[in-house]
């Protein structure tokens, strides 16, 4: 009509593109107002510090002008370049059709958007699987209900550290303690062993001080040899125990075979092995466990270890809080928990699995919105053929499938799609991990699904009201 009216192309143009930049500009005070509001949680996902206040810079402002008016050329440029060019006489006569251009994008932008979304589902339930992966497998060791108290470094209780474990287990809900250098998420230090006359260079271990009740109190088990005894004076800095994979380090047999062997330590100093333990993951389970080597060595101890009893944990660590400040008055009270902090090497993957879920969910509503709009326009072009169709017998669930089946068919070749890219990238993530998930079919098929409800979900109300509409209302200009 406005052609007919007398409009030019430029005029429509300038309306199109008048159009595109009031609604961009609308958008992003919008955007500015939701990132406001919602920029603490990103912050505590991710684990940032991020402010609005970057946005008073000049730069920053005028690239957020700039990019307001980059959208806004490019979704008003294709309405002004299509419409314009309409003939108004095909418009009024009812001639204009979609045209198999119109379709074939259309059914790209399904495609495209249901394979984002199936990218994104998976991606999220590859790392909260890898997660729970890694949190629920067992450490080998006991690391529930263990309260580690730094040592001051200035203060040494090598003479006196069974004494203070004694005034600590007084209380009747602290079950155990240990005296140790570095605890478990924590044992970083590496010294080089060699057996004596041996040919091959020294062989780099972790290395860690215990006292005769850690391997006890942690519940670690000994496949071979024994445990530090306190009747047996030599047991101090001239015994040492070993893992599995420092038995394998050492090119050994087996752990039987390595017990009684000698080893020189980081001073040259001899050492005996007297046991061997099982495996057990020291650092996290991101990494292969790697060769470990502990001693006796007070003059290292930097760290008290107690096994408290959950029941009155509150009242328990009061009592501990007043019994240091009466050891160690001049020092702060500093206390945390194992298992708390050994979930600390899982931060980087939570933060980038709440990234991920966050997008996630951010790109399912996107698609739902432009599979909701795409649904509107087919129905809306369809509208005659359903009212024939309905004048003829159809009935409301076939109308329904018939405009559901497309859509169907367009999410199927979506996985197909996505599957073999979230399986390369995925796969390639998970290398990272010595531990990790198998990536089954089924991950895959519950994906493939979740989107498929939620395209038939987004597309069924637009199905169901457009098969329900009266069918003279489309034929009654016919």
């Amino acid at each position: 009509m406005r052609r007919v009216a007398g409009a030019s192309r430029g005029q429509l143009a300038l309306q199109f593109f008048g159009e595109a930049g009031l609604l961009t500009g609308i958008s992003l005070l919008l955007s500015c107002l939701i990132a406001e509001l919602l920029l603490p949680l990103v912050n505590d996902i991710a684990g940032l510090r991020l402010t609005l206040g970057t946005l008073a810079d000049p730069l920053m402002l005028v690239g957020v002008v700039g990019f307001g008016l980059v959208v806004s050329l490019i979704s008003g440029s294709y309405p002004s370049v299509i419409f314009s060019r309409i003939r108004p006489v095909s418009v009024l006569r009812g001639d204009m059709t979609a045209g198999a251009k119109g379709v074939a994008m259309r059914r790209i932008l399904v495609v495209g958007q249901s394979a984002a979304s199936v990218l994104l589902i998976l991606a999220t339930m590859t790392i909260f699987g890898q997660l729970d992966h890694m949190k629920n497998r067992p450490l080998g060791f006991d690391a529930e209900q263990k309260l580690i108290l730094p040592i001051p470094e200035h203060v040494s209780i090598a003479d006196n550290y069974e004494a203070l474990k004694n005034e600590f287990m007084s209380h009747p809900t602290i079950m155990g303690a240990s005296a140790l250098s570095l605890t478990p998420g924590r044992m970083y230090k590496i010294h080089g062993f060699n057996v004596p006359d041996a040919a091959e260079a020294r062989q780099h271990l972790y290395h860690a001080q215990v006292d005769h009740d850690f391997i006890s109190q942690y519940k670690i088990e000994l496949i071979a040899g024994r445990n530090f005894s306190r009747e047996i004076g030599a047991d101090f800095l001239e015994a040492g125990i070993i893992n599995e994979a420092a038995v394998r380090k050492f090119g050994w047999n087996s752990p039987d075979s390595a017990i009684g062997k000698t080893v020189l330590g980081p001073s040259d100093n001899r050492m005996t092995i007297i046991g061997v333990m099982k495996d057990f993951h020291f650092q996290g389970l991101q990494s292969a466990i790697k060769p470990l080597y502990i001693d006796l060595d007070p003059q290292r101890f930097q760290n008290i270890s107690l096994t408290l009893n959950t029941a009155g944990i509150a009242e328990t660590l009061g009592f501990v809080e007043r019994k240091w400040q009466q050891l160690f008055p001049s020092s702060p009270f500093e206390y945390y928990f194992l298992d708390a902090d050994f979930d600390r090497h899982y931060r980087s993957e939570e933060r980038v699995g709440g990234i991920v879920g966050s997008f996630g969910l951010l790109g399912i509503a996107v698609a739902c919105l432009g599979l909701f709009g795409l649904a509107a326009f087919m129905a809306e072009q369809r509208t005659k053929e359903i009212g024939i169709r309905k004048v003829l017998g159809s009935s409301v669930l076939g109308i329904i499938q018939l405009l559901i089946k497309e859509f169907v068919v367009l999410v199927a070749i979506a996985n197909v799609i996505a599957w073999p890219i979230a399986y390369y990238v995925m796969n390639r993530w998970l290398q990272d991990f010595a531990y990790r998930i198998e990536l089954g079919i089924g991950t895959f098929v519950l994906a493939g699904l979740a989107a498929m409800l939620i395209a038939l979900l987004t597309f069924s109300y637009q199905a169901i009201r457009a098969a329900r509409a009266n069918p003279v209302e489309a034929l009654k200009y016919e």
